[in-house]
């Protein structure tokens, strides 16, 4: 399991990771 930020991420492709951690990256830099 990879958990970050609160999120429980599991066994998800890397792409999906990737994409949700630059969504959260935009959130912040907002």
């Amino acid at each position: 399991t990879y958990t970050a930020l609160g999120y429980q991420i599991t066994e998800l492709p890397r792409a999906d990771i990737a994409t949700r951690a630059g969504f959260v990256c935009k959130q912040l830099a907002n």
